[in-house]
């Protein structure tokens, strides 16, 4: 089923004949989560990307099968190169694809993989809308969740995913249901509310649902699917493996937003409000940690320019 098909035979189901109400939002919500589960046009890893996945995670690889597959890929070859020359993984001016992967290291190399498979799924934007601050926005809420969990908790090496997809709902949103979507963005703008409460509005749901329901699909972890779904409301997070997870990943969304980095039409919290934040309560409420030793600032600046050679 084409995206233009899905999307005109919902909105003529869903829309009222004088056009000026948007009723039973309730099942669009349940057909809308059915066509996820099910359609076979969901956007996909690029094959490049999940093979080198399957590379690494078997018992026995090397650095040139990985860099043999990943020349396959002109783009995914360039993005490494671009990737490996930024100040974050160094600087310097390296050239040669093998040296490029020395200094990513595997870890930092799944983190490009990631990116680069998540940024490829997405394309051709039809909602007008800051998308390249959205994406840095995932990179910086990707960081911080990686960056803050073990104050907290031992790492399980969900954290970085999950900040990276946490919003990847509405990329979807905005590719299945472009004019409502528009009016999303527009009552954020007008109304200065959060996108979820706008989608609410809007939509009838909110974004989180269908980003947890893209990572199912992606094979992600149960722990990490869940966390995704819970991220606007941890403290609601039925799934107790799950829910410091949530609860770091709503406070490192809040700190990306409070350093302005996001959709313009979010509204901000400032950096210096960050530790008086309902979100940071809930956190140390629910589990207490060591204190904190991040450089936020240079994160965001190591972001950006991270940011800058991806999109």
């Amino acid at each position: 089923m084409a995206d233009s098909k899905f999307t005109t035979g919902f909105l003529q189901r869903f829309i009222k004949s004088d056009g000026d109400a948007y009723t039973l939002k309730e099942d669009l919500h349940k057909q809308l989560l059915s066509f996820l589960a099910h359609s076979p046009n969901i956007p996909t890893f690029p094959a490049i990307v999940r093979k080198i996945e399957k590379i690494i995670k078997s018992d026995n690889f090397t650095l040139e099968e990985i860099e043999k597959t990943a020349r396959l890929d002109p783009s995914l070859t360039a993005q490494l190169v671009r990737s490996a020359n930024v100040s974050t993984y160094g600087g310097g001016n390296l050239h040669q694809l093998h040296d490029c992967l020395q200094r990513l290291g595997i870890k930092q190399l799944r983190k490009i993989l990631c990116l680069h498979g998540t940024i490829s799924s997405f394309y051709g934007f039809k909602v007008k809308a800051n998308w390249a601050e959205f994406w840095k926005h995932s990179i910086l809420t990707a960081r911080f969740t990686e960056l803050l969990y073990p104050y907290f908790d031992d790492e399980t090496g969900d954290e970085y995913i999950s900040g990276l997809l946490h919003d990847s709902g509405k990329l979807f949103l905005q590719r299945i249901f472009p004019e409502l979507f528009q009016e999303v963005i527009h009552l954020m703008s007008e109304d200065q509310c959060s996108a979820e409460n706008a989608e609410k509005s809007i939509l009838g749901f909110v974004h989180s649902d269908v980003s947890a329901n893209l990572c199912d699909r992606w094979e992600l972890s149960p722990r990490a699917i869940e966390a995704v779904r819970w991220h606007h409301a941890p403290e609601k997070n039925p799934k107790a493996e799950s829910r410091i997870l949530s609860h770091v990943l709503q406070f490192a969304d809040l700190c990306a937003n409070a350093y302005e980095v996001n959709l313009e039409e979010v509204p901000k919290t400032k950096p210096a409000e960050l530790f008086n934040s309902p979100e940071w309560n809930q956190l140390i409420a629910y589990k207490s940690g060591r204190k904190l030793d991040i450089d936020f600032e240079k994160e965001v600046l190591d972001v950006r320019s991270l940011a800058d050679s991806l999109t």
